[in-house]
Order: C-alpha cells, then structure tokens, then sequence
C-alpha cells in the first residue's frame, strides 16, 4: 500500500509529508482508520479522525494522525518545533502561504480538488481550466460554463470553443463539450476516458510527460527502480528486494534506498535529492536538483513558457483574461502572425506542444522543426522514446545500457564520475 501511495505522490509532484514516514505508517496510522469509514483525501492530504489533514504542517497530527505538539509548540515539516522561523504560523502550522494547498496566500485559505498554489493564488493543476467556483472547469467546452462561469448553454446546445452552438462539427460531442479526442486530456480517445495525473494526450493515448516513466495501473512509474513494476508492470520484488536497473535485487549497490527502489539521487525525478523529493511534470534532476527545460520557469511545481502561457504571462500566477491570449510575455487581444491555440501565442512551426496543429504534441523527447515531430539530430529511438545515447546514463552507447550511480555517460562509454 506504501509503494502504491508513494507512486502517486510521485506522479502529482511530490508529497513530502507521505514519502518521509516509515514504511508501515501510513497503513496504520494514516491511511486506515475505522473511524474515518473510508474518507477519500487527494495528496497530499491523509485521512485522520474523520477529516482529511496534512501532516506536513498539522499541530493536531504532526508527522502522523493523532501526534498532537504539546501547547506552545508548532508542527513544522512533519515534526513539532518551538517556532515556524521564516515560515508562517497557521494556528501551529509552519507554512509558505505562497505554495501551501491548505493556506494559500492566507491561513485558512484551501485550495480545492485538482487545485495548487501558485505565488499565493489557487490555480488549477490543468492549466487548460480555469476555477469556477470550487471547482475547475473547461471555459472553451463546458456547456454549464461556456465562456465563463456558470453561462450555461441552452438544452440542446453544445460549447464549442467557448461558445453556445448547434453542434460540435468536426470535434466530438461529449455530453455538450466539443473536445479533440487525439488530445484533449480529458476525453483521450473516447469520451469520458481521462488521462492520469502528469499524463498528457497524443494521438488518442495517454503517456506520461517524463519520458523515462511508464503507465501502470494508471500512474506513472520508473520501471528500472519502482519495487511494485521492477521491469514489468505486472512484476512486483519480495518484500525484502529492492529494485535495481529493472530486476529484484538483495541490495542496491552504489545506489540509494528508497523504500525498495534503487535510486541516483543526483539524478533520479522521482527522487531527486533525497527520497522524499520528486520533481514536477516536465522537470529533471540535476546534481540532485529539480530543473525545468530551457526557456522554462517553475510555477508552483510545474514548468511554463511565461512567454505564451496565458495562466502565468510574463510571471507566475499572472493570468490573462478569458478569451485573451499571451503574446511575449503579455496580455494581448490577438497573436499576430503567430496561432492561437487555447490564449498561447504559437509558432506550429517550432512549437513542441502545438506541431503543425494546436493540440499535437511531441511525445518522446522528439521536437517540432516545419511542423513535424521527430528525434533530435544525432539522438536515436528506443522502444518509442529519443535518446541522446552519447550523454544518457540510462541508455549510454545504446537503448538499455545503464550507467552505475557512480558513473556517468561521456561520449557513449560508462566512466567514473
């Protein structure tokens, strides 16, 4: 149950709360109380004494559910403490009121189901919706927010792009919203089938955004090092293996640990750091840091082109109004010579979401040149995704050839580091 719990929390973006407890804790303590009758939390809430609570930042449930700080204390990171420091206090919780999902930008402000805080300000995890209410919502194809919230069409009417109509046209009906089957995250292939959490939509399929991770049960997993999928999704590791480069091992090596996976803290996403750190969709680790690709900032665990993205133009946080777009970096009426896909500016030419039609994506590590997807120059295909097999510690020389921890890959041979 801990693993399952531990690749969810990798595939939202890291829950430190969960990940830094002990491996029979959240069974126990946290996750499985009678008295909660089956109370359903989103990470990175758990469910303790009939409410869901975050043990990050809880004076009642510091670190785990009942683990109550004496009077005068805080709960700071898990455990109790004697102040917050730089962080503020929220009735003896130690929080960044400009990241903390359950006191954001004030104490007391939650944000809601599907929803982070970014700079402060609740925004939807989909950047592609917007929050009506509680609630996030599709503003282009909702037909009870067609354009804004609650302008609901009339019976018998669809939304299509944001506005009431008679029919969908060439896009799919899906009980009054008009959506792209090949890329609308939400109705991918078929109405009603959703992609998981940092899983985009191309072509009809769900994969997920990191390229080293694949889709088990419906969460995204590194398959050379997840104890529960080690090499195969159907392939789970005794309880006293652990799973090193895709096999059930007695021991990790040079590797680290991490409650069964045999990880490179320097370089590994989903633990990147220390255990407890995953980096976010999109982002790769570094020297044990979580980066965004060129050209990108980190907004609130994800990362955004400021330059197009009308949910965070010109900054984090700073959204365009409805039906504006985003054009270098500010708030515009309309794009120009560039295309507007969803309030971005972009060039189908070159622009790796938007290739050659708004909604087609590169998958794989492929980029967009005249409109088409493909590997980069000198990179090769292994089982689907582009590889730099020249500097790649998991595919060094050739597709599969992994580097040790201690090594890294230096013009296709494993070296010392």
């Amino acid at each position: 149950m801990r693993r399952l719990l531990l690749g969810l929390c990798a595939a939202l973006g890291g829950c430190s709360a969960i990940v830094s407890l002990d491996r029979d804790l959240m069974k126990s303590d946290a996750g499985s109380d009678p008295a909660d009758g089956g109370l359903d939390c989103a990470p990175p809430f758990v469910p303790c004494s009939r409410e869901c609570v975050w043990l990050d930042g809880d004076a009642d449930h510091c670190g785990k559910c009942g683990n109550a700080c004496g009077e005068g204390l805080v709960c700071l990171e898990g455990g109790c403490a004697a102040d917050c420091g730089a962080l503020s206090d929220c009735d003896g919780a130690c929080v960044d009121l400009s990241e903390s999902p359950a006191h954001c930008g004030a104490c007391g402000n939650a944000c809601g189901s599907g929803q982070l805080c970014a700079g402060g300000s609740c925004a939807c995890v989909d950047r592609a919706l917007e929050i009506c209410g509680e609630g996030c919502v599709d503003l282009g194809a909702d037909p009870a927010h067609c354009g804004g919230c609650d302008a609901a069409c009339p019976g018998g009417e669809v939304c299509l792009a944001g506005s009431c109509a008679a029919s969908c046209g060439a896009l799919e009906d899906c009980a009054g919203a008009c959506v792209d089957l090949d890329s609308d995250e939400r109705h991918c292939g078929a109405c009603g089938d959703p992609c998981g959490d940092v899983q985009e939509c191309s072509a009809g399929s769900c994969a997920c955004a990191n390229p080293d991770l694949g889709i088990c049960l419906g969460l995204c997993v590194d398959k050379s090092s997840d104890p529960d999928h080690c090499g195969a999704c159907a392939s789970e590791c005794a309880a006293d293996e652990v799973c090193v480069a895709g096999g059930c091992s007695a021991g990790c090596g040079d590797l680290t640990d991490c409650d069964g996976a045999c990880v490179d803290l320097a370089r590994d996403p989903l633990h990147c750091g220390d255990c407890a750190t995953s980096c976010g969709p999109g982002m790769s680790c570094d020297a044990g840091g979580c980066l965004c690709p060129g050209g990108e900032t980190e907004c609130g665990g994800l990362c955004v082109d400021t330059d197009s993205d009308p949910d965070h133009c010109g900054a984090c946080a700073a959204p365009c109004p409805f039906d504006w777009v985003c054009l270098a970096g500010a708030c515009a009426d309309a794009c120009g010579d560039l295309t507007n896909c969803s309030g971005a500016c972009v060039d189908l030419d070159t622009d790796a979401s938007n290739c050659g039609d708004c909604g087609v994506g590169c998958a794989g590590g492929r980029v967009c040149g005249s409109g088409s997807c493909d590997c980069p120059a000198g990179w090769i295909d292994c089982a689907g995704v582009c590889r730099d097999t020249e500097t790649d510690w998991r595919n060094c020389g050739g597709c599969d050839v992994r580097c040790r921890g201690n090594e890294d890959c230096v013009l296709g041979e494993c070296v010392p580091a």
